[in-house]
């Protein structure tokens, strides 16, 4: 991952703690399957930068309390392409991009930007977006307790062949299950609420997206 002198950490926006506790849980989710060192690495980079294109999302829609309008959720539809565009135009973050554009999609088609439908979608991008899943669950939220690592996993099972492949849901299985009765310890699991986890998070049932937002 980038050290602290990375410039994006100055980046308004940028959920630092999110991000590095998704990357955590990608890059073991990807030698769990298992992929080569080098890939799971890759995978590693670009889960951290998977929300990257927050950065041109404006607070008013980020920090809204309330349910969003329709125009401001094509705004927050654009954030993977804004993030593409950001890292592709930064040298050293410039292999990460399909890896962002990606992770909004769904293996049954129904995600974004591009409605990609099953082995479609890079197991790259499928990697993060159950990642990226599995830590909006599992945090704590202003508005409601985090689920237990049993109630995330069955919402997550419940959608393995619609939301996710069988394969990656197969995977963070194994992850779990390595962790027994150590729930601090599966790699990504919040310990604590973190404001900057909070946005994109809350339970807005829109485009048929999964059960929580990320």
């Amino acid at each position: 991952m980038h050290s602290r002198r990375d410039p994006i950490l100055g980046l308004p926006n940028f959920p630092i703690a999110h991000s590095r506790a998704v990357a955590r849980l990608a890059y073991s989710l990807a030698k769990a399957i298992p992929l080569p060192e080098e890939q799971a690495r890759a995978i590693r980079n670009g889960a951290y930068l998977h929300d990257l294109g927050k950065v041109a999302i404006p607070p008013e829609i980020l920090d809204k309390p309330g349910p969003l309008e329709r125009h401001e959720w094509h705004v927050v539809y654009e954030h993977p392409a804004i993030g593409t565009r950001l890292s592709r135009a930064l040298a050293p973050l410039s292999g990460c991009g399909s890896l962002i554009l990606s992770h909004h999609e769904r293996w049954d088609g129904n995600g974004y930007p591009n409605g990609l439908k099953g082995r479609q979608i890079p197991i790259a991008s499928q990697i993060i977006a159950i990642a990226d899943a599995f830590h909006a669950m599992t945090s704590d939220r202003p508005y409601r307790k985090a689920l237990s690592i049993p109630a995330a996993l069955q919402r997550i099972r419940e959608c393995a062949g619609t939301q996710w492949s069988e394969e990656v849901v197969m995977a963070l299985m194994r992850i779990v299950q390595a962790h027994p009765n150590q729930a601090e310890t599966v790699p990504g699991r919040s310990r604590g609420t973190d404001r900057d986890q909070e946005r994109f998070q809350k339970d807005r049932a829109i485009h048929r997206a999964g059960p929580f937002r990320r």
